[in-house]
C-alpha cells in the first residue's frame, strides 16, 4: 500500500486517506464521485490502483489524462 502523506503535500508522492476522510474517484464511466474512506477492500483496491484523489479538481484533471491514455491504447 502507498505511504501516507499529509493532505496538503504537493511532493507528488502517493496519498492514502485516513479513515473517515473524503476522497474522490473516477468511476468506470469517467464520472467523478466522492467517497468516505473506511479502509475496506474497495478503498484499498482503489488506493492500490491509483484511483484516490484528494480533491475533485485533481480527479477532474486525471479524467482527461486517463481518457487520452485509454483511447491511445485502443489504436
Amino acid at each position: 500500500m502507498p505511504k501516507k502523506h499529509c493532505k496538503t503535500c504537493l511532493c507528488g508522492q502517493p496519498w492514502t486517506p485516513s479513515v473517515r476522510d473524503i476522497y474522490w474517484i473516477i468511476n468506470p464511466s469517467g464520472v467523478i464521485s466522492e467517497s468516505a474512506f473506511n479502509n475496506d477492500e474497495v478503498d484499498r483496491r482503489r488506493t492500490m490502483f491509483g484511483n484516490v484523489f484528494r480533491t475533485e479538481e485533481e480527479a477532474k484533471a486525471a479524467v482527461k489524462k486517463v481518457k487520452a491514455l485509454l483511447l491511445k491504447l485502443k489504436k
